[in-house]
Formats: structure tokens, sequence, C-alpha cells
């Protein structure tokens, strides 16, 4: 919400994969970050492939902002398609941080649909629910087409339209009569 007074934060769009006694933990899926792909499979030979199919099959991948916590760990929300050793997830959505799945992908053998982000946001017990209550944030049932297959720069409007409005006109200020 607009009354968040956080750069971090302002306009992003966070999947919550875990929430429980202990807190919540998500991935923003709305902030590209400038680090190719192809950087972070490091010695390409060990793949399996060659070279020019790991670039085609990686090209158009973008690696995301997950947010400010542990920014040297990557994780991967993707379709059920495909699980691995670390996999969790609801069924529909899965996230894995096992260095298997980028391996896959990089093969052309990944899930249908991924995303990987570097980093994560993270809230301690009850610190969501209370910011909850105090109206910072707003839910929306996640889909896999916002996360998957919505351009990036749309994910976010895509997201509040599913709510049944327009963010641009929230406010963080109120006014008084």
């Amino acid at each position: 919400m607009p009354t968040i007074e956080s750069d971090i934060f302002d306009g992003t769009l966070i999947y919550l994969f875990d929430h429980n006694q202990d807190g919540a933990v998500g991935l923003i899926v709305n902030q590209p970050s400038t680090i190719p792909f192809i950087e972070l499979l490091g010695d390409l030979s060990t793949i399996g492939e060659s070279e020019e199919d790991i670039e085609k099959n990686v090209a158009d991948t973008w690696v995301y902002f997950g947010g400010p916590l542990n920014s040297d760990k990557g994780f991967v929300l993707h379709s059920a398609d495909k699980t691995y050793r670390s996999t969790i997830g609801n069924g529909r959505i899965l996230m894995t941080s096992s260095k298997d799945v980028l391996l896959d992908y990089a093969r052309g053998q990944g899930p249908k649909h991924f995303m990987l982000a570097l980093g994560y946001a993270g809230w301690g017990p009850g610190q969501l629910e209370d910011e909850l209550a105090r109206n910072a944030w707003l839910t929306v049932k996640a889909t896999e087409e916002v996360l998957f297959t919505c351009p990036v720069v749309e994910r976010y409007h895509r997201a509040m339209s599913l709510l049944g409005f327009n963010p641009d006109v929230l406010l963080g200020d109120i006014g008084h009569a």
C-alpha cells in the first residue's frame, strides 16, 4: 500500500510461499535484476549440453530481485510439472532452492514455468499479521498467469485488477472534511 515508507517494497508484488507461526517468507516477482541468468550457472561444461544450446535455452530468462534478505541465495518459483530435493509448495506453484532446477532448466528439461529470484522478503513471528491488520499490504490469490506469463511490467497492475481496482487511485494520506 502507499502508506509503506520503503523504496524496496514500493509497487512490489510478493508471492508468499511460506507462512506459519515462525513468520513468513516470500519472493518479489516483479523486479528484474541486471544479472544475466547464464552467469549464475558457473562452469557450463558441467551441464552436459553445448554452450550454444544452453544460451538458447536461457536466452529470455530474467533473474529477479527476490527481496533484501540473503541476496546471494537463489530461489526458484516454478510450475508443478517437476519437483526437486528442496521443493516446497501448494501443488500448483512450487519453490525450489536446489541447484538441480537451474541445471535442468539450462538443459531445456526444466519446469514449464520458471522464475529465479536472488534473495527473499521475510517477516518474523506475527509481523506480517500486524502489517496486514494495519492495512500495509493488500492480499490476492496467486495465479500462474500473473506469476509466469504476464509481462513483468504488468504483474502488479494485473494482480490488483483481480481485486477489482486500479492501484494508481490509491493514496497514502487521508483527508478530513
